[in-house]
């Protein structure tokens, strides 16, 4: 007996498909079409009845409708792109068990291109497509009706070898029944010659074929579940070997990142060492021009200290200097008291003079000696306040000439004549010409220089 997958989706077409199988049961029994529909068993894995349903079937039928390739899930992934899908799974089975496949195309519908198709189920574009239309049901059932049972497969070698045994050795022991005689029969291994005995013998030929129909069939099934297994090792070794493949895009895709990324910091890293390398040029400039002015400190420092010494030593100088016109002024000072002395003597000895009688000629000639005496005390005197005076002002210059050295030794240090008191050289030097004066008035016939 012939069965018929009839392979479908519901989102595209089930209920065109239905109203194609009411035609098909025109042409062929209930139980020789297979839908999912009608032919599943409660209680049984849905995938394996499929399968078995497939290996049991003798061809195919491909139900395709116009949106049967772009039908998707909720996702927005093609149901054609999952391997989980059981129109393709059903479609892939047969393809993989040889079955005869006619594809029907609804309403006008052509057949997908093969790039539009997965892989695993490419050759579906292979076989001769059949039109169906409602408006020509019938005449488009007939079509399809007839080219199902031209596709019908033919008995196996195997089948056809074991049937013709079974046939043969029937016939033979009903010849042999109805012609051979008892010996014959004998050492042919019939004992009973009888036509029921060989009836049954044949029934018994023919049921041992049924059964290694059986299984055949149970192995073939067997065999269908364990492609199946192949299948999904083959989709998760491929799976495998997508992720291999893009791991090692993405690998290749990360060394060339790293590859890259170590080019820039290799650059970065040169770059990085001519800045060090110009850096250390600087700094050793820099370095060179710090030694050089702390070389210039160092002796401007010397040169600082060696001032300080000098200014020391005119500071000593000054000291002393000034100690020295100290002195001076002193002995000026016992000087003028001594002019003053001599100067009031002078006057009194002119008064005298001045009240003489001729009485008084010899104390006059006394008095003019001791005036003789007191001017030359007073020359001496004045002598003395000249040499000062020059002495004085020797000092004055000296003391200029320490200021001077002074300042050009450090410009900073405070000016030495803020440090010491000036001395009034000109007013003692205006005192003793005041002197002279005086003495000139007191005494017009000596000559005071």
């Amino acid at each position: 007996m012939a069965k018929f997958f009839i392979n479908y989706r519901r989102e595209d077409s089930e209920g065109k498909t239905f109203s194609l199988r009411q035609e098909l049961l025109k042409h062929f029994k209930e139980d020789e079409l297979f839908m999912d529909i009608k032919g599943m068993e409660p209680g049984k894995d849905f995938e394996v009845q499929i399968i078995e349903s497939v290996s049991a079937c003798d061809a195919m039928l491909v139900v395709i409708g116009t949106s049967w390739v772009e039908i998707k899930d909720k996702d927005g992934n093609r149901r054609l792109e999952e391997d989980s899908d059981f129109v393709r799974s059903e479609i892939r089975n047969a393809i993989n068990l040889r079955k005869p496949i006619i594809p029907v195309l609804l309403d006008g519908t052509k057949m997908p291109p093969a790039e539009r198709l997965p892989e695993d189920i490419r050759q579906l574009v292979k076989f001769p497509a059949m039109q169906f239309t409602i408006e020509h049901i019938e005449a488009n059932t007939q079509r399809i009706a007839n080219a199902m049972k031209e596709v019908l497969p033919q008995p196996t070698a195997s089948r056809r070898l074991l049937a013709g045994v079974a046939i043969g050795a029937g016939v033979g022991g009903l010849l042999l029944g109805a012609f051979a005689t008892p010996f014959v029969a004998q050492m042919a291994g019939y004992d009973d010659l009888s036509p029921i005995s060989l009836k049954r013998q044949l029934d018994n030929s023919l049921a041992a074929l049924s059964n290694i129909e059986n299984q055949l069939d149970l192995a073939n099934n067997q065999n269908l579940l364990h492609q199946r297994d192949l299948n999904v090792l083959q989709r998760n070794l491929g799976k495998a070997e997508q992720d291999i493949k893009a791991a090692e895009i993405e690998n290749r895709r990360l060394s060339a990142a790293l590859l890259l990324e170590g080019q820039k910091l290799v650059e970065k890293s040169e770059t990085y060492v001519e800045e060090v390398e110009e850096l250390h040029a600087e700094l050793t400039v820099v370095r060179q021009e710090l030694t050089k002015e702390s070389d210039a400190l160092s002796a401007a420092q010397a040169d600082i200290e060696q001032k300080l010494k000098e200014i020391s030593a005119f500071e000593s100088a000054l000291d002393a200097s000034t100690r020295q016109v100290l002195k001076k002024q002193a002995e000026l000072k016992e000087l003028r008291v001594k002019l003053a002395d001599t100067s009031s003597r002078l006057t009194e000895t002119e008064d005298k003079l001045a009240n003489l009688t001729e009485s008084e000629s010899t104390e006059v000639f006394e008095m003019r000696q001791a005036i003789a005496k007191a001017n030359d005390e007073k020359t001496g005197l004045l002598e003395k306040l000249a040499a000062l005076g020059a002495a004085v002002q020797n000092l004055e210059a000296d003391r200029d000439e320490l200021l001077k050295r002074a300042i050009e030794a450090d410009g900073t240090i405070k000016t030495v004549c803020d440090m010491w008191p000036k001395i009034s050289i000109v007013g003692e030097l205006a005192a003793i010409e005041q002197i002279k004066v005086g003495l000139r008035k007191s005494c017009p016939y000596t000559e005071i220089e």
